[in-house]
């Protein structure tokens, strides 16, 4: 079957209304960029009409940048090249807004000879915004989530304040930045960055009829423009809302943005709501830190008010061992002994407290000086002699080639002391073993406590080192509060070094200690 012939005339009409009804926008330009042609759509998303057409060219309607690349991809089309479309521009509007559209043209002969430009352009503004703003809430999520961790790691009340303001103004892109708190009846300025809203200094009262107060007893976040002498700008007011109540407000400002933007202000009140939990957290680490100085002060004075009287009553009780104070039977020698074994007991946990104290103060501290193994363990020996679990056990020593190191030798007495200590209440037959040695490729003091007590539960190993912790029922020693260990990890790790345990239940247990120490010569030396 025959097609029908349509004339060319009439082809060109079909093709020019269907131009015309697209939602696209068809154009013809010269190589110069001057527009020849353009459908109806052209006008409906530039907004310009025909009379403009005359004289509007396409450097009209790009960005330089855009203008130029373009120019150079039409030359080379023209001159056989080949280009990839779509390419994706911007698109200035006669009332100076910008769009965004998908190009794809090519390069033709008119019927003079002369290279024209034929293209179609397809609106993309909705999408290209949309994409921006997933952009943006992106990277405003992960900021504010930079800003989250820096605010909760804040080391002290003070510091997150000024963090506060610092981070806000660094996630909103604002000039100003001011956090209030709220103490007692008054409102007063805590922290600030950049150009302060409010006169350094100034306290409001709760009763005031004043912008910052009302956001606070209302709980909204609200924006105000005052032209009172003491505020400079309108400024976005956000309430800081707590568990117990209003905690302040954190007020932002700028005079080159419009604060009341919507985005802007949802932003600054998600921010507002970290802001609300890193302060009662913060306060609530003061208070702790707080209670925790106080019961540190309370340990030591009541630590070293109880090593005075017992340490009278080992004296009386030696002396009346001793026969000074007069004589006694065997059964009161026994007694005595008794006394006098828990006297000592009592003085070693008492110390242990306060070496804990020390620790968790920070008041103890590192000493570098010459240090002899072998003359530490023989003033250890005059000690462990008055200890209380000390009895048939015989202690062995060996320290064989070690040179004099650089260490802290009040540390080490405090670790063997402990180590050596808690053998002998778990120890009551066999021996106890006590080594050290020297690495020094490694520059390291290595110590060793080894006994064959009743060893450690392979479900106990985990918590040995932990405070107020003991063994289970089966293997838990005489006395103590478990302090000792716990006291000896600390100090191994204040002086930068590691501690290790092996046991098994009926065998005994050995403690390895491992200290960094410098040869003391070689110090001199350098």
């Amino acid at each position: 079957m025959m097609l029908p012939f349509v004339p060319p005339a009439a082809v060109e009409r079909l093709w020019w209304q269907l131009l015309s009804s697209t939602g696209d926008v068809f154009y013809v330009h010269d190589v110069d960029g001057r527009l020849l042609a353009v459908n109806p759509a052209f006008y409906r998303e530039t907004g310009y009409s025909e009379a403009d057409l005359a004289c509007l060219t396409v450097r009209d309607l790009l960005s330089p940048e855009d203008y130029v690349a373009n120019a150079l991809r039409i030359a080379e089309a023209a001159s056989g090249g080949e280009i990839a479309f779509p390419i994706e521009m911007a698109v200035r509007r006669k009332d100076g807004s910008i769009g965004y559209a998908e190009f794809a043209a090519t390069v033709v002969a008119a019927e003079d000879g002369r290279p024209v430009v034929v293209g179609l352009a397809r609106d993309v503004t909705a999408r290209k915004l949309a994409d921006f703003e997933l952009r943006e809430a992106a990277a405003f999520q992960t900021t504010l989530a930079e800003v989250s961790l820096a605010l909760h790691s804040a080391p002290t009340l003070d510091a997150l304040m000024e963090m506060i303001c610092v981070q806000g103004r660094r996630l909103l892109g604002l000039d100003g930045a001011q956090l209030f708190l709220l103490r007692g009846d008054e409102i007063e300025m805590a922290a600030r960055a950049g150009v302060p809203l409010l006169a350094k200094g100034r306290r409001l009262s709760v009763s005031d009829e004043e912008p910052l107060v009302d956001a606070l007893r209302r709980g909204l976040a609200a924006v105000f423009a005052s032209t009172a002498a003491e505020m400079l700008r309108s400024a976005l007011l956000l309430p800081l809302n707590g568990r117990g109540g209003p905690i302040g407000v954190l007020a932002f400002h700028d005079p080159r943005v419009v604060v009341a933007d919507h985005q802007l202000r949802q932003r600054a009140e998600i921010y507002a709501m970290q802001v609300a939990v890193a302060l009662e957290n913060a306060r609530l680490l003061e208070d702790l830190r707080r209670v925790d100085r106080l019961k540190n002060d309370f340990l030591a004075s009541v630590s070293h008010d109880l090593r005075t009287p017992l340490n009278v009553i080992v004296g009386y009780t030696d002396l009346q061992l001793e026969g000074v104070l007069g004589a006694t039977n065997a059964e009161q020698d026994h007694a005595l002994r008794r006394v006098r074994s828990t006297a000592l007991s009592l003085a070693g946990l008492i110390n242990a407290t306060l070496d804990v104290n020390r620790l968790d103060a920070g008041r103890m501290l590192i000493e570098s000086a010459p240090l002899d193994v072998n003359l530490v363990w023989h003033e250890l020996l005059l000690q462990f002699e008055e200890h209380p679990d000390w009895g048939s056990v015989p202690l062995h020593w060996q320290a064989d080639g070690i040179p004099l190191v650089l260490g802290d030798p009040e540390k080490v007495k405090l670790i063997l002391r402990n180590l050596v200590g808690n053998a002998l209440k778990f120890t009551r037959a066999g021996e106890i073993g006590v080594t050290a040695s020297y690495d020094s490729a490694a520059r390291q003091l290595v110590l060793s406590v080894r006994d064959s007590g009743t060893g450690i539960a392979e479900e106990d190993l985990p918590h040995i080192f932990l405070m107020f912790r003991q063994g289970s029922d089966a293997t838990r020693a005489r006395g103590g509060v478990g302090l000792g260990l716990y006291l000896v990890k600390r100090v191994v790790e204040l002086l930068g070094g590691t501690i290790a345990v092996q046991s098994a239940l009926g065998v005994g247990s050995t403690f390895t200690v491992v200290i960094p120490a410098n040869r003391a010569e070689e110090s001199e030396a350098r």
